[in-house]
């Protein structure tokens, strides 16, 4: 793969621009923070998703975050998203009302913007004041709230 694409300069006229990184690297990273994102969403929407066996984060270039299983932290990208650790036993509100809830913690929490989070030990749900809403990871059911958003607890079988 080449790294040089035709473009053109604010004038009109065409020119060769070399692309600052390796393109196969890119695609790969790309396709990397794909499968992460497909995963996450098969989860279910809104809630976080860990990296099996993994004990540090990932932050991509648009400031999305995954944290590991087994980290026992959080970390806020520069964007003030957040993810915590599924050995981690509190919850992180960034600097931009987002949360994120550890997977051994054992309560929720309601971040100054109404976002809420569940900790993985927490044995039932959260609804916000704006209506988000979020299941514990030891909850066994699901709950709709007064919005319609829905959640379900991480031992919920239909």
């Amino acid at each position: 793969m080449s790294n040089s694409f035709p473009a053109l300069d604010h004038g009109g006229t065409r020119k060769s621009v070399r692309c600052p990184i390796n393109v196969k690297t890119f695609l790969i990273h790309t396709s990397f923070i794909g499968c992460l994102w497909a995963l996450a969403g098969v989860a279910y929407a809104d809630t976080e998703w860990r990296i099996p066996g993994y004990s540090s984060y990932v932050e991509s270039n648009n400031g999305t975050v995954f944290c590991g299983e087994e980290y026992t932290s959080y970390h806020e990208s520069r964007t003030g998203k957040v993810c915590t650790g599924g050995q981690y036993t509190s919850y992180h509100e960034s600097s931009t009302g987002e949360v994120a809830c550890g997977g051994q913690y054992t309560s929720y929490h309601e971040s100054s913007t109404g976002k809420v989070c569940a900790g993985g030990q927490y044995t039932s749900y959260h609804e916000s004041s704006t209506g988000e809403v979020a299941c514990g990871g030891r909850y066994t059911s699901y709950h709709e709230s007064s919005t319609g958003k829905v959640c379900f607890g991480g031992l919920y079988r239909p």
